[in-house]
Formats: structure tokens, sequence, C-alpha cells
């Protein structure tokens, strides 16, 4: 199944105790607007965040509206990431 966390552009991470797949308003929530799937430019091993990811959804109009660049998410996925990043993957607890 997976768990739903946000990583913010202010670096937090919000873990979402949603029991099934989030709706669509859910995920425009956490992100700001449209979502978009992100590819994974890399497999995503064992990190302090995750295990495995089965999704990520960015803003899709991130670019268009300058949404200010997420250092976590981009390090996070691989590449550039603008905006909050909506992840259902495996997490790590503490």
């Amino acid at each position: 199944m997976g768990d739903w966390f946000t990583l913010t552009v202010e670096g937090d991470i919000i873990d979402h105790a949603w029991p099934t797949r989030p709706t669509l308003d859910q995920m425009q929530e956490q992100v700001g607007g449209y979502i978009e799937n992100l590819p994974q430019a890399r497999a995503v091993g064992v990190t302090p965040i995750a295990t495995r990811v089965y999704e990520a959804f960015a803003n899709e109009e991130g670019l268009i509206h300058s949404l200010p660049h997420n250092p976590l998410a981009s390090e996070f996925m691989g590449y550039a990431v603008m905006g909050n990043l909506l992840v259902h993957g495996t997490r790590h607890q503490a």
C-alpha cells in the first residue's frame, strides 16, 4: 500500500494518514495546483526519507508560476523540483 508524505519547500516532511489513495483535491492541495506525475530519474534506494517510491507528484505549472526550488525534493528525486512534492512510497519511521 505504501505511505503518502509531502516534502515541502521549507524542508519539512509532512506524513499523511490517508487510509486509501488521496482524492485529486487532496493531492492538488499538497502541491498547490494541478498535479503532474514526475518521472523517477534514479531508483530511490535506502535514504533517510524512504526505501521505495511508487509515485511522486509536483505542481504541473511550477515553472510557469515561478515556484521556489525545493532542495529536499530535488535531492530525493535526483533532479530539480519546484514547489512541494507529494510522494507515495515506503517511508522510514524514526
